[in-house]
């Protein structure tokens, strides 16, 4: 039988949760939520196809990277200000097809400073699949500066992996499936002279190749086991992910006949596969006897789905009923499911939607960005948060702030989730989301800096020719900082000039009252 007790940490915990239960969060209601656009399918046309990650671009909080498993990333604007652009191309190193192809990509922790990115990617199989070290801008990968650093026995197209992970150490960990085929014809998940069925953690700081990090569980100096190992009895842990804030490593393991797993993965720690699959016997032998076994957190049979897609630990503040929680999906299904990371309880299904799920990704505001293979990105939401049958950002607020008023249509994406005018992008770049608008405080523009509502620069509740007059005084600025880059540069261009009048154009005429 798999059991795993819980530490006297956890245990503790738990026993002061119960103590004060009626002071704590409520958990997660059951189907209560959804997703929205918020990098929709009509923005990235046929940049969008076979979507396999999505990553921000560190020091650039309106960028982010959306990874093609062809081998070509785009470079795309949070806020719809640009065309997608390529910002690296590899499809001529990777076959591309089934679950073949570019699979992962992570910044180093450093990259402002060293410009190091890692891509995971399949030549082909029986070629070995490849871990590879580049150097790249916010702008550009250079694809001639490849420094491999892992070539991966491959013997099958399949179970290929994997995902690129660092913790706040700065060590790397990648997470590897079997090999393929099925029923583990090689036996990889339990043997440990292999990385095949694994996820690996080494250091990759220093100026070439990598190390084995001390606490690794095998790290002895001896062969024939692989240092590299972390834990092990893995299937095909297609999507991990570790937690800022605590370090924890949660991936989902891809099932074989009937049961889709979800793991908090420790060090050393034994996943059970081929031995098990979920909590059930597979393929059991005297070996198996012998070990101990590390229990899934979560599992679901095949009447639910039939490929889990691994998540994130939710993080944000539009919903604290599921912060430190773990979010996941089914890449066929589309359904989402949550697990309270501190507890044994049952996931809570959040929602089901008609997409492929094939990577979640943290926001840095710790909302929790959904990729669907194919049809753009989303974000998790709740379900007609404003009672007007549609969710929130898809209803583009129709009745801002009274049933006679419709705000303009937005370009891509039409992100306005408190209703004041402005895309939840454009206030995480002035740093004040949410926005409350039109306060009408004492004083002019003296709500939470650097405003409550920047269209209107006069504080007297309607945009009009006042306010016209006052940010015409502001063209030419580039004066960085508050209040210039966020009550005057209305489209974030650096600049303040007549396309932000025509932005505020867009305002003329409406109050608040």
């Amino acid at each position: 039988m798999r059991s795993r007790a819980l530490t006297p940490l956890i245990a503790a915990a738990l026993l002061l949760l119960a103590a004060v239960s009626d002071s704590a969060s409520a958990d997660p209601l059951e189907n209560d939520y959804g997703v929205e656009a918020m990098v929709p399918d009509a923005y990235l046309g046929t940049n969008g196809e076979a979507v396999i990650d999505f990553q921000m671009i560190p020091g650039q909080p309106n960028e982010a990277l959306v990874v093609r498993q062809s081998g070509h990333i785009y470079r795309v604007a949070m806020d719809g200000t640009f065309a997608p652009t390529l910002w690296g191309n590899i499809s001529t190193k990777v076959t591309f097809g089934g679950e073949q192809g570019l699979l992962s990509l992570a910044f180093s922790p450093d990259f402002t400073a060293t410009g190091r990115v890692y891509l995971y990617y399949t030549p082909g199989s029986p070629t070995p699949t490849v871990l590879a070290r580049y150097q790249a801008s916010a702008t550009d990968l250079n694809e001639a500066s490849e420094v491999i650093l892992l070539n991966i026995e491959e013997f099958a197209s399949n179970h290929n992996g994997g995902k690129i992970a660092f913790d706040s150490a700065g060590l790397l960990y990648l997470s590897l499936g079997d090999g393929g085929g099925s029923n583990d014809p090689n036996e990889k998940g339990q043997a440990l002279d292999t990385l095949l069925g694994k996820v690996i953690r080494i250091n990759v700081s220093g100026a070439s190749g990598y190390t084995i990090p001390a606490g690794n569980p095998f790290n002895d100096g001896t062969g024939p086991i692989r240092e590299e190992i972390f834990a092990y009895g893995f299937r095909n842990p297609f999507r991990m992910t570790i937690d800022a804030p605590t370090d924890q490593i949660w991936l989902g393991d891809v099932g074989q006949n009937n049961i889709e797993e979800v793991d908090r993965v420790t060090v050393g720690g034994n996943y059970g596969w081929d031995c098990y699959e979920g909590t059930n016997q597979f393929e059991w032998t005297t070996d198996c006897q012998s070990q101990t076994f590390q229990s899934p957190r979560a599992e679901y049979s095949h009447s639910f789905g039939f490929a889990v897609t691994g998540g994130a630990i939710y993080r944000g503040s539009d919903f604290p009923e599921l912060d430190g929680w773990y979010v996941y999906g089914d890449f066929y299904s589309g359904r989402i499911w949550a697990v309270d990371t501190t507890d044994n309880s049952p996931a809570v299904p959040l929602t089901q939607e008609g997409i492929n799920i094939s990577s979640f990704t943290v926001l840095p505001d710790g909302e929790m960005a959904v990729v669907s293979y194919d049809e753009g990105i989303y974000r998790l939401a709740k379900q007609d948060a404003d009672g007007d049958g549609d969710i929130a950002i898809n209803d583009n607020c129709p009745d801002w702030p009274n049933p006679s008023q419709n705000l303009p249509p937005w370009t891509v994406p039409s992100d306005d989730s408190d209703c004041d005018g402005f895309s939840r992008v454009r206030e995480a770049f002035a740093g004040t989301l949410p926005r409350d608008r039109c306060m009408n405080l004492p004083g002019i523009n003296d709500e939470p800096p650097p405003d409550a509502w920047p269209s209107d620069f006069n504080d007297n509740q309607i945009t009009n020719g006042a306010d016209w007059l006052t940010f015409n005084n502001k063209f030419g600025s580039t004066a960085p900082g508050p209040p210039y880059n966020v009550r005057w540069d209305l489209n974030m261009n650096g600049v303040i000039n007549g396309a932000d009048m025509l932005h505020l154009n867009q305002f003329m005429g409406k109050s608040c009252t």
